[in-house]
């Protein structure tokens, strides 16, 4: 009889760490062209001169041309959105939320805008407050996959499963390749116990992505509550390989759940 083995999430799975964007990039760093503009010329130099800067990581001098740009222009929309997420990367959410909410009062149909105020309340914790700005963000852009991703992952975090898990499904319903509804997607579908469902999602998530160390290791947890522990070890090695942080506890149950002779076998060829 194997031991029952606790599934625990470690980090990797957070919204805003690694590849999950703290605020919504796409729309936020525009090209200028894509903006409609209703400012002097000046404001587009600075807007324009604060992004190049910005991407060459010069982040103190890009914020300086941004906050030129609304001299010339107060109401312009993306250098406030800019703003927000440079300081949201700083750590001081209240200017990020002050940023945020003069964009909301310029254009209160903005669905960026709101999804940003979303997310830098989830960022400080405060999850009734990003659920209802998520929420307001999907009805005014149904396609924002990253909405329904995070809002997903406020269910998550209150234990509200079947709803996280419908909200993934809802982003990967407008991108059937968005890595982190797949990945908390899995996670999910693992926790409820569904294995066979998290493995599908999370194999989809290595076609698409093979160096999500994440993926296999979730997918060595899947395979051990299966009881195909051969295929659990192999997951298990590729994770570690790719660098993922793997719970000493998980290898020494896996261990022990395996007889001596599997066990020495995968060793010697996975060493």
């Amino acid at each position: 009889m194997t031991t029952k083995l606790k599934i625990t999430v470690p980090a990797l799975v957070m919204l805003f760490v690694g590849t999950h964007q703290p605020l919504h990039g796409q729309n936020v760093f525009a090209v200028a062209d894509n903006v409609n503009f209703f400012s002097p010329g000046l404001a587009d130099k600075h807007f324009n001169n604060a992004i190049e800067l910005y991407n060459k990581g010069n982040v103190d001098s890009a914020t300086i041309e941004y906050e030129s740009a609304l001299y010339y222009h107060p109401d312009h929309i993306t250098s406030l959105l800019n703003l927000a997420f440079i300081s949201s990367e700083k750590g001081d959410e209240v200017s990020a939320i002050s940023y945020i909410n003069r964009v909301i009062s310029i254009n209160p149909t903005n669905p960026t805008a709101h999804y940003n105020l979303g997310v830098v309340y989830h960022k400080l914790g405060r999850l009734e407050e990003a659920e209802n700005y998520y929420k307001t963000a999907i009805k005014l852009d149904n396609n924002l996959v990253e909405a329904y991703s995070n809002l997903g992952r406020v269910y998550e975090l209150s234990g509200k499963y079947n709803d996280a898990a419908g909200e993934y499904r809802n982003a990967l319903a407008v991108n059937p390749q968005f890595e982190i509804a797949l990945l908390n997607l899995g996670v999910v579908l693992l926790i409820r116990e569904d294995f066979y469902g998290s493995l599908n999602h999370l194999q989809k998530l290595t076609e698409i992505n093979p160096l999500r160390d994440s993926a296999y290791y979730y997918m060595a947890v899947a395979y051990y509550f299966l009881h195909d522990y051969k295929s659990s070890w192999h997951n298990l090695h590729i994770a570690r390989r790719l660098g993922a942080a793997v719970d000493v506890k998980f290898i020494d149950t896996l261990a022990s759940a395996m007889s001596e002779q599997d066990y020495l076998r995968l060793f010697s060829q996975n060493n």
